[in-house]
């Protein structure tokens, strides 16, 4: 008797605890099965990529991040390592205090150094720059370094200063940011707005000058493209990235075209393809843009065709393990391992796990709103209601 008024007491405390929990955080009760799952999908990516990936390339197989000492002169930075630490970065947030929060401290800090004494050292070999051809090296490395919490304005040095990627990489670029094309243009106002908040009148010129110069550049189609003639679903959705930062309303008309083009581009497969192929990445660029203009790639019904969403389409592309293949076989089954596709889907879900999450979208690396806040302290809650839920179990307390 004194057995079953325990465990009866046990049950009611677990029940009154769990009702407590989703009184407290109603919206993450809603949301929790839809993140969870983009979650676990992003940790399978993510394990994947380390286990593809050799020690002297890149992402050791003891750590999520890099570490120089032991990774050699490609650890950092480059475009093989950077895009995935950039990932591993942005699956966090940033609180209202401005302090970053992540999954894996240690690794964190690690990158940052590495990339700290990356651009020391790039600056001293290139005579005070980190390319002397590419704007976009500048982009991605400050980047990088905002999603894992460094200061890109403020970071290695040369002559004795310290370096700022973002003058250098923008408004002070002694390499034409249009010299790469369009995306070059796009990736330094995505770099611009995500590291500055309050612009001087000479990074306001900047942004005027290139904003221009991008609508200017846009399709009749409504697209954007390196060459030719045709939208390249690739390179449009990486300028709707840069124009989610602006509301006026050139801006927003460019974006309704781009949308109308985008939505003709995708196939009937909920894919997109890049020369005329379809592939992991132009689906994961698309995947990006949408959220970042806040609109769902799951549901929204202009991208969710026969074959299902753009979501849905990356997973194709998904192989057993976690990681992507970059094209389909002939066959129509899963291609080979390829690291570009990987890193590039990893960050693409992400982009759609801080959607679902209420997080700020991939690029706008400022502070999260509230709800973000409790993000990890509402995982470790749900955690520990589970084991708790399974010793009353074992107890019999509950079925």
């Amino acid at each position: 008797m004194a057995e079953r008024t325990l465990n009866q007491r046990a049950g009611c405390l677990f029940l009154c605890a769990v009702l407590l929990f989703f009184a407290c955080f109603p919206a993450f009760a809603a949301d929790t099965g839809e993140s969870n799952a983009l979650q676990q999908s992003i940790l399978q990516t993510f394990r994947a990529r380390r286990e593809h990936t050799t020690a002297e390339a890149a992402l050791l197989s003891s750590r999520e991040m890099t570490d120089p000492a032991k990774g050699g002169s490609s650890a950092a930075s480059s475009s093989y390592s950077d895009w995935i630490a950039f990932a591993m970065g942005r699956f966090g947030f940033v609180d209202s205090n401005n302090t970053p929060v992540f999954y894996d401290d240690e690794g964190q800090a690690s990158y940052l150094a590495a990339l700290d004494r990356y651009v020391t050292a790039a600056y001293a070999a290139n005579g005070g720059t980190l390319s002397k051809t590419k704007a976009t090296e500048a982009h991605r490395c400050a980047l990088t370094m905002l999603s894992l919490g460094g200061d890109p304005r403020a970071c290695g040095s040369y002559r004795g200063k310290k370096v700022d990627l973002i003058a250098d990489g923008t408004y002070q670029s002694t390499v034409s940011v249009t010299r790469q094309g369009v995306t070059g243009a796009a990736f330094s106002l995505i770099a611009l707005n995500a590291a500055v908040s309050s612009k001087t009148k000479q990074m306001k010129t900047f942004e005027s000058e290139v904003l221009a110069w991008l609508l200017s550049a846009q399709l009749p189609s409504g697209g954007w493209t390196l060459w030719g003639d045709a939208a390249d679903p690739d390179v449009t959705a990486i300028v709707l990235d840069a124009l989610a930062f602006y509301d006026d309303s050139a801006v927003s008309a460019a974006i309704d075209r781009a949308l109308t083009c985008l939505q003709n581009l995708q196939l009937p497969s909920g894919c997109f393809a890049g020369g005329g192929v379809p592939n992991c990445e132009s689906t994961a660029q698309v995947l990006v843009a949408l959220c970042a203009l806040g609109l769902d790639p799951a549901k929204d019904p202009r991208f969710v065709k026969t074959g299902g969403s753009a979501l849905q389409a990356l997973n194709r592309f998904r192989l057993s393990d976690g990681s992507y293949a970059h094209t389909l076989s002939t066959s129509g089954q899963q291609g080979k391992y390829n690291a570009m596709a990987t890193d590039q889907a990893a960050y693409a879900l992400v982009a759609c796990w801080r959607q679902t999450c209420g997080l700020r979208s991939l690029y706008d690396i400022r502070p999260d709103p509230a709800k973000g806040q409790f993000l990890w302290l509402q995982t470790a809650l749900r955690t520990f209601f589970e084991s708790l839920r399974l010793l009353l179990r074992r107890l019999g307390a509950i079925r």
